[in-house]
């Protein structure tokens, strides 16, 4: 019988249940949650690198592949009936398996990629995240810079002076009405090129309809004075390209220039304001201007020279932690809308790039 013992335990090393390697310390909803935990950290070290004008950096997570092993022993731990008090044997047996992940990362860089982080986002794009269920204001004060003649803060990466922004963010407002009510329709209508043979579009339009018989609309049609009455709606067309009134009717941000946008949310110890390490914006009286007046309800990163406690992602950079409050829903949402616009533009401009390949032990 002892023998067929030590036989069974020897042949339990040849191989690990899948139960234990898929949902063991090491499986795959381990992997799942570090890779999420780790681009959020990523995202929020690059806004914060914006921040203090440094180039942000992204590195992706190519491949994972992970080799399990379980080793089996026989050791002298308990006796064996039947032998004598004199010369006692003993048989006992040990059970492990480990995992040895390899990493293969890839450096997101190049002229595509930058390129492709530089390139407005598409208005089908924009469309369908609001069709999707996000609120058309958070979409529209992230990816978007101009809607005719209101400026949704338009000033680059290092704003000296205040930028413009109330009426842009009231019109968000009125939108964000009206999409509560659902009285909202957008479209999108893409221009092919003059030649017609379908190699791509040159411009695009977004239409705007809202009804007519709403005090709302009222302030709208003063906001976008350039649309037109039909069949019970007011309807806007907001061209790429510049419109008949020599005017873009509309502008998208870049991944890039939303980052840069978000970035004046991260708030600076006071110690690096003094050394001069990141740039500051002054209203005309002099006076520091502060950015929430812009980000309000859309992004707030605080800093500590602790490390925080219930925080939905931090950083530490430059002696301090940087993170999103764990109860900032506004913050955490706007952070998850940028993600997903990243990775819009970030999968279409991966190319082969040399792997960095880490085994882990």
């Amino acid at each position: 019988m002892w023998r067929n013992t030590l036989i069974f335990l020897c042949l339990l090393g040849c191989n690990v249940s899948s139960r234990t390697a898929m949902t063991g310390s090491a499986g795959r909803n381990s992997y799942n949650v570090l890779i999420q935990e780790t681009n959020n950290e990523q995202m929020l070290l690059n806004l914060v690198r914006l921040r203090y004008g440094d180039f942000p950096f992204f590195l992706d997570v190519a491949n994972i592949t992970s080799q399990f092993s379980e080793t089996t022993k026989a050791a002298a731990l308990f006796p064996i009936p039947g032998f004598s008090i004199d010369n006692p044997a003993t048989l006992g047996g040990e059970i492990s398996w480990s995992s040895i992940p390899t990493i293969q990362y890839a450096p997101l860089e190049g002229a595509d990629f930058i390129r492709h982080m530089m390139k407005p986002i598409d208005l089908l794009n924009i469309m369908q995240l609001i069709y999707s269920g996000w609120d058309v204001d958070r979409v529209f004060r992230l990816t978007i810079q101009n809607v005719d003649e209101l400026s949704n803060a338009r000033n680059g990466p290092f704003a000296d002076i205040p930028p413009k922004y109330r009426r842009f963010g009231r019109l968000c407002e009125v939108l964000k009405y009206f999409q509560d009510i659902d009285e909202l329709t957008l479209g999108v209508e893409t221009k092919k090129n003059k030649n017609g043979n379908g190699d791509g579009p040159t411009g695009q339009a977004l239409e705007i309809s809202v009804p007519i018989n709403n005090p709302n609309t009222e302030e709208l049609m003063y906001l976008l004075p350039h649309g037109k009455k039909q069949k019970g709606r007011y309807r806007i067309r907001l061209d790429i390209e510049i419109n008949q009134f020599n005017e873009i009717g509309i502008l998208p941000r870049s991944v890039l220039t939303m980052m840069y946008y978000l970035a004046f949310g991260v708030e600076i110890p006071q110690d690096h304001f003094a050394k001069g390490w990141v740039n500051l914006t002054y209203r005309l009286d002099g006076k520091p201007f502060d950015w929430q007046e812009v980000l309000h309800g859309l992004m707030q990163v605080k800093v500590s020279k602790a490390k925080p406690k219930d925080c939905f992602v931090k950083v530490h950079y430059k002696g301090y932690w940087f993170y999103i409050d764990l109860g900032d829903i506004q913050s955490k949402r706007t952070f998850v809308l940028l993600l997903q616009l990243y990775n819009l533009q970030a999968t279409d401009a991966k190319t082969n790039t040399p792997l960095l390949t880490i085994p882990l032990g």
